[in-house]
């Protein structure tokens, strides 16, 4: 539908954008397929570029989004999936950046009954790893809690959503994080997990002594979660070397209590189960502290453009695009070829911290972030946001802008662009960019056009 309406725009305009094949038709081979501005278009009479400069700075963004209200997170995603983060991270240019996990935790068989006189022997929260970010040969101190307050079904949550501690009911000391290390329990070789051990009297009051195959709170887990309503994962100051990831929907993911009673020796497991009757929520907070940072987010030069700007995960700063003078090519009656902006990552800054392995432009909005531009809700093409490594980390990103510059040409206004990481809460990848005013590798808008 809405290519239909950009046809019928083009025979009342002058400014037409080509279609791809006819764009493909006038540009020579990529090999590769990479794209950028020294590659050559040409071949044609009356074909031609323009480069625009682009001012560039940093801004913070409130907050991302994290999970959406309950009945739309099943129907719509099937669940709470993806990584869940939680650590802490010190970076010399982007400060502090901590991640927590928010979850709810349901029984695996309901009605749990520990028997005549049980007694709680250990109980140990394993974690299965799905990765980490930062520095892991670094010490680390996680700390859990009981979730103090109940998940709203219908809440739509945030990065910035604060929980209410409750009770300490566990946590794992200065440790080594192992993320690729398997590990052994019961003398079974697991992959790799994380396994922090749990307050054994808490366990025995909470859980054995009221156990007992018929207490009113166990009977389902709909009940279960009003009682125990989740647990908080946090790290400890002394943390400030990495992120680790977990995949909580995984089997091995769970609260195992062990106990015995006067008959047997059992175990129970509390889990984050995806697949029973009633599906746990489960994200991730994150919270940053910018005061030690390598750049004032108070005093950007939105005039001339930084030097350097920053984009971060984890509902962190985003970089602004502002091209000045893109309004000098409405009227012209050029025929829009193509439009890509680029941007090279910063080197030589010694971080060893893994740039975003995908970014996009979006519309920026005063304190949130806008939607996808046109170019990026088909996929944006090879233009699409995806680092491309280069030659002594000289790596940099291509946007595939031509949708966007040609509405801009035939009069449209448009905001800013903010480039932001395509998984915001996912990951904690940060990336640092040459801003506009680089004087070797700036930012800059190139317009592919043909003359009428």
């Amino acid at each position: 539908m809405l290519h239909n309406k950009l046809i019928q725009k083009n025979v009342k305009r002058a400014i037409v954008l080509i279609a791809p094949f006819l764009f493909i038709a006038c540009e020579k081979s990529a090999g590769s397929g990479e794209l950028g501005f020294n590659q050559v278009i040409g071949g044609q009479a009356g074909v031609d570029s323009l480069k625009l400069d682009v001012i560039t700075y940093t801004r913070k963004v409130d907050s991302v989004l994290v999970a959406l209200p309950f009945n739309d997170q099943v129907n719509l995603v099937g669940g709470y999936r993806g990584n869940r983060l939680a650590g802490r991270l010190v970076d010399p240019y982007l400060g502090v950046a901590e991640a927590s996990i928010v979850s709810q935790m349901v029984l695996s068989q309901v009605n749990a009954d520990f028997g005549d006189s049980p007694v709680v022997d250990s109980v140990n929260l394993i974690l299965r790893y799905s990765g980490h970010y930062g520095d892991t040969s670094k010490l680390m101190s996680l700390e859990v809690f009981e979730l103090a307050e109940s998940l709203s079904d219908d809440s739509t949550f945030y990065s910035s959503f604060k929980p209410q501690l409750g009770t300490k009911i566990g946590g794992l000391n200065n440790f080594i994080p192992r993320p690729n290390s398997t590990i052994t329990i019961d003398g079974e070789t697991l992959p790799p997990a994380l396994i922090i051990p749990l307050d054994v009297d808490y366990f025995q009051q909470n859980f054995a002594d009221v156990g007992n195959g018929s207490f009113p709170s166990f009977s389902t887990n709909n009940d279960f979660i009003e009682y125990f309503k989740g647990i908080v994962i946090k790290a400890e100051d002394n943390s400030d070397g990495s992120i680790l990831y977990f995949s909580l929907e995984n089997s091995l993911s769970e609260a195992v209590i062990y106990f015995h009673n006067n008959s047997d020796t059992s175990t129970i497991e509390v889990t984050f189960s995806q697949s029973l009757s009633r599906v746990p929520i489960g994200f991730s907070v994150f919270q940053q502290d910018y005061s030690n940072a390598a750049f004032d987010l108070q005093n950007q030069d939105t005039q001339n453009g930084e030097l350097t700007t920053y984009v971060q995960s984890m509902g962190g700063v985003t970089t602004v695009i502002n091209i000045p003078d893109l309004d000098t090519i409405v009227g012209k009656g050029w025929v829009i070829n193509r439009a890509l902006l680029e941007l090279y990552t910063q080197r030589g800054t010694g971080s060893g911290l893994a740039p975003n392995a995908r970014v996009e432009p979006r519309e920026e909005e005063e304190s949130s972030i806008g939607d996808r531009i046109l170019d990026f809700t088909s996929g944006g093409g090879l233009g699409n946001g995806t680092i491309r490594v280069g030659q002594l980390r000289d790596n940099r990103y291509i946007f595939d802008l031509s949708r966007y510059v040609f509405s801009v040409a035939n009069g449209e206004e448009r905001d800013n662009l903010i480039i932001v990481p395509t998984s915001f809460s996912t990951t904690a990848n940060r990336t640092l960019l040459r801003g506009g005013s680089d004087p070797v590798e700036p930012a800059q808008l190139i317009i592919y056009y043909t003359k009428p």
